[in-house]
This record gives structure tokens, C-alpha cells and sequence, in this order.
């Protein structure tokens, strides 16, 4: 069977150059609410490696589909990631050595691009304290995209049709960065995200659905299930205590208490979080939310699945769905689907390697307390900055 991948290179201005059809290996990590990150490994004498250490090489990779119960070359080609080739490393002699790529995906646009008060106006002339605006989530998502990344900026980007998915959700930014603003905004939408080259050339910028496949466990009996590790840790807080506008004794406060989470864990613990720039109770209220999303409980996942006549990557598994993975036939985990590895080589062929929850299986509880604070980072930098 051939590799499931097909990879195509382009040059900085996403001109085709040639297709590598050849990799020893191809790998993808496909993050939900990340950045997307993969790997190529070709011989170091190999006859395309000149053009690939052209600074600003992209490549496109698609994702051989094959429909349910077929194990032929025969299928769709999802597309799964676009991105440039930002990191290269050669190892060995020239005769055995080999060149490893290493991939971003477009969505790192988001590390890069800032919110600004005004868009429309010159940075020494922002008349307003923030931007703010609610309704559906991709509505709002797409908007602080298209002023910042397409209009103030002018990248050359391209913001798909705006269907209004996703549950209402508000923001008051002000410089964020736009990986701080628009994750948490995509989360309690229900949304992801996706920045991907298209067949003409065109970068696109699009929001998904997410969608709840838990009913069909992955499991051993049914085949899905090879091997599996997992962590969990307990929640960091169970009451957010959020400063929305004011000075002083001026200022307002709310409380708001997750009962389940005290009742099941017999705790209780508090996390301030300042949302200064609020303007409505329901800004308030989606920061608590945001707060007690960030330090409840957390579990990882990660398995290696085998695709069968049951599931199958691109079929009806994609990162973001809700899944279960039953361990034992008493014992059924189920959260979503944050990141899932797609990787060839010739030894070993295709592995799908699924990651669950909100942490890696290998992560201690010190590393996913850094995950959850890493995730407030943008508030607290506003606070220090006082921007």
C-alpha cells in the first residue's frame, strides 16, 4: 500500500514547484485550537533537497480518505495542512545522512498579528480604550481577523463567507495578540479554526464545527483501540472572582461558584481574574466561564487507534469532536479530540495517534498547572503592562 500523503511544495508566493513523492518519512500533528505542526525526512543527497532549504518554502499535504471498509489506494484527498518550512536540520555523511523538515502551520498568523483599539487609524491616534463586539462566535472571530491580519495589515488572506456559527460570545481587546483573543472565543463558540491554502493558491481563513461522536467508543473489542496511556490531575479553582470596570470601591465584582465541581471534589478554591475592559454582565460572565474552563480538572489521553471499518481519520474522526475511549468495559473516558498524529514511514506504514483531553498522558501535574497559566499568560500581561 502506498503512503496515505500527498505533498506538494511552493515558493513563497505559493507558486507549484514540484510534488515530493518520495519521503522516507511524512508525519502531522493536527491540533485543535494549536498550531499544527509536521515533519519530513528525506536522504540529504536527495535531488529536490536544493530547493527545499529555499527560505519561505511552503508545502501542502493531503490525506488519502479511504471509505469505510476499503483498504485500497483508492479514496478523497482531505487537505490537511499548509504551511511553510521553517526549520531544517541535517544529520550523517552525505551518502547515508538525511534532511529533516520541520512544518508550521498557517495559523501561526495568530502568534503574529495584534488587535488594535482602531484598526482604521494610525497607531499614535487610537481614540478608543478597546474594540468591542459580540454576537455569534464566528461572527466575531472573523471580524477581528478580517480589521487586523486582512484590512490594517494587508495580508494577502482571504476570510471565507461568515455563516454565523457558533454560540454568541463577546470581547473587549485591546493590542492582544490574536492567539490570546481568538482561541478562548473559538472554545466557548463551540468553534476551531483553520488558515489553509487552497487549490488555487489562495489562503482561506474558516471556522469549523465541532461535533460529538462520543456514542461509538473507541475500544480493543472493536479494534479501534491498540494501546493507550493516560494522566489526570485535579482542578486549580472552583470559584472565579472577576473585577470587571471601575477604580477603588467603584469597581465591580462577581462570583461565580462551579457546585458540581466542589460537591465532587470537596474543595474550595478561588482564581481572580481581572476583566477590566468588560462593558456588559455577560462579559463578566464569559470571562468566569473562560477562568473555570482554564482550571478544571484535567486528563490526557494518548492512544494509538487503528483505522478500521468502524472509524477512520477524515471519515468520521476530526480533531475537535467529542470521542470516548472505553478502557475497560466498566471504565469509559470521554472528552475531545485535541490533537491527532498522522504519520508514515516505510517500516511501519500508516500509525494514527489520537490525544484526548486536556493534557498529555505524559505530562506531570506541574507541566499541566504550567498549561493552564500559560493560558492566562495574555490577562496578566495586560495587568503588568497596564496597556
Amino acid at each position: 500500500m502506498r503512503a496515505p500523503f500527498r505533498v506538494r511544495v511552493f515558493d513563497k508566493s505559493r507558486n507549484f514547484k514540484f510534488q515530493l513523492s518520495d519521503p522516507e518519512t511524512c508525519s502531522v500533528t493536527l491540533r485543535h485550537l494549536g498550531k499544527s505542526t509536521g515533519s519530513l525526512v528525506v536522504p540529504l543527497n536527495h535531488y529536490r533537497a536544493p530547493a527545499l532549504m529555499t527560505p519561505g518554502t511552503r508545502v501542502t499535504i493531503d490525506y488519502l480518505v479511504r471509505p469505510l471498509g476499503q483498504y485500497s489506494d483508492e479514496g478523497s484527498w482531505l487537505r490537511v495542512f499548509t504551511g511553510p518550512l521553517w526549520t531544517r536540520q541535517g544529520q550523517g555523511g552525505l551518502r547515508d545522512g538525511v534532511l529533516t523538515l520541520q512544518l508550521e502551520d498557517d495559523i501561526r498568523v495568530l502568534d503574529g498579528v495584534l488587535a488594535w483599539p482602531d484598526p482604521t487609524q494610525p497607531v499614535n491616534s487610537q481614540g478608543v480604550v478597546s474594540r468591542n463586539k459580540s454576537g455569534p462566535a464566528e461572527t466575531v472571530i472573523k471580524d477581528f481577523f478580517r480589521e487586523n491580519a486582512v484590512t490594517r495589515l494587508g495580508l494577502p488572506i482571504t476570510v471565507a463567507t461568515d455563516l454565523g456559527r457558533g454560540q454568541d460570545v463577546s470581547a473587549s481587546l485591546r493590542f492582544d495578540a490574536l492567539v490570546d483573543a481568538l482561541n478562548p472565543l473559538a472554545e466557548v463558540g463551540g468553534l476551531g479554526m483553520t488558515l489553509r491554502q487552497g487549490a488555487d493558491g489562495t489562503l482561506v481563513f474558516d471556522v469549523y464545527e465541532t461535533t460529538d461522536r462520543s456514542a461509538h467508543p473507541l475500544s480493543e473489542a472493536s479494534g479501534t483501540l491498540i494501546d493507550w496511556a493516560f494522566t489526570s490531575t485535579g482542578p486549580t479553582a472552583t470559584r472565579a472572582i472577576v473585577g470587571g470596570g471601575g477604580e477603588g470601591i467603584l469597581r465591580g465584582f462577581t462570583r461565580t461558584i462551579a457546585t458540581a465541581r466542589e460537591n465532587e471534589w470537596g474543595i474550595k478554591e478561588e482564581v481572580f481574574v481581572d476583566a477590566s475592559g468588560a462593558t456588559t454582565p455577560e462579559d463578566l460572565a464569559q470571562a468566569a466561564a473562560e477562568a473555570l474552563t482554564a482550571t478544571q480538572a484535567g486528563a490526557g489521553f494518548a492512544i494509538t487507534a487503528s483505522e478500521n471499518d468502524i472509524v477512520r481519520y477524515g471519515k468520521n474522526l476530526f480533531v475537535g469532536d467529542t470521542v470516548s475511549i472505553q478502557i475497560t468495559p466498566t471504565f469509559t473516558v470521554t472528552d475531545y479530540l485535541r490533537a491527532c498524529t498522522l504519520s508514515w514511514t516505510d517500516n511501519e506504514g500508516l500509525r494514527v495517534l489520537p490525544e484526548i483531553g486536556s493534557q498529555t498522558a505524559s505530562e506531570e501535574p506541574n507541566a499541566a498547572l504550567a498549561r493552564v497559566i500559560s493560558k492566562m499568560y495574555a490577562g496578566l500581561r495586560k495587568l503588568r503592562s497596564n496597556k
